[in-house]
């Protein structure tokens, strides 16, 4: 397996890794920031509202599989849906970017946040733990990406070579090795001499 494809294999798995602690942390919030609400502490209304944001961001890989055959749907009834794609297409690839280092830097102010009363909620210590680790997780994804975008980069860039091509290696029976070199045009000697004796008349 060359290093490419160790590359993305790995990056595969950090994408599910991410996937499965995104659904985790949004089903934590949600059963915190519920029993925060029903002590009625402002910091509960925070994690609810944070909860949504997290399950719409943790939860798009699931919606863009029947988002994408509703569209291959769409299209095939309607051609021109190609070039002038609806509002909804539009804002959902909108959501689909904010992805890799742009949920990290949320999550890392959504965890900060919990840290703000631990003597108070000390249930939000949770949620913020979650939350940092899922936004490690992100930033590392962002980190590996474009270092696999780099080297493939790299590696497709095409290579010069300054010398030029042998066209033919002929091996005889004894052993000995002919080259073939690419032919240079002959020139005829009388021609040369004509020259020659035309420039020492003048």
């Amino acid at each position: 397996m060359s290093t490419r494809s160790k590359c993305q294999s790995f990056l595969e798995y950090l994408a599910w890794v991410a996937r499965l602690w995104g659904i985790l942390t949004a089903i934590g919030m949600w059963g915190v920031g519920v029993e925060i609400c029903y002590d009625r502490h402002i910091l509960g209304a925070f994690i609810v509202l944070a909860a949504i944001v997290v399950t719409v961001l943790e939860t798009t890989f699931i919606v863009d599989v029947f988002f994408t055959v509703y569209m291959s749907n769409y299209h095939k009834q309607d051609e021109s849906s190609r070039y002038n794609p609806p509002g909804c297409v539009v804002c959902w690839h909108r959501v689909l970017a904010f992805d890799y280092w742009r949920k990290g830097v949320l999550y890392t102010a959504f965890g900060a946040i919990c840290f703000a009363q631990p003597y108070v909620v000390w249930e939000a210590l949770i949620n913020g733990v979650m939350l940092l680790i899922l936004a490690v997780i992100h930033f590392i994804r962002t980190m590996e990406t474009r270092y696999i975008n780099r080297r493939t980069s790299e590696l497709d860039k095409p290579t010069y070579d300054r010398f030029p091509d042998i066209e033919d290696v002929d091996i005889d029976i004894d052993g000995e090795m002919h080259i073939d070199f690419p032919s240079i045009p002959s020139v005829d000697e009388s021609e040369t001499l004509a020259e020659q004796d035309a420039i020492l008349d003048v």
